[in-house]
């Protein structure tokens, strides 16, 4: 397993264990809010990127277009 692939399972395992002590009645404060807020954008970001190593340079137009589209729709 690479370092990449390291990061992102610990980053998902950290986000179950937050999600399983939310379910058990845990709070999050607003600045842990805000941080989730700036780790979404950060993750989408990441994705988006990688994304575009695989899609092929005649449909990143219209792939960009639908992702701003749907990530401004959630």
């Amino acid at each position: 397993m690479n370092k990449e692939e390291q990061y992102l399972k610990q980053i998902i395992s950290s986000c179950e264990l937050v999600l399983d002590d939310i379910d058990q009645g845990a709070k999050i404060s607003q600045a842990n809010f805000n941080m989730l807020g700036y780790a979404e954008r950060t993750m989408f970001r990441i994705q988006q990127e990688i994304n575009r190593q695989l899609a092929p340079s005649n449909t990143r137009t219209t792939l960009d277009r639908t992702s701003r589209t749907t990530k401004k729709d959630e």
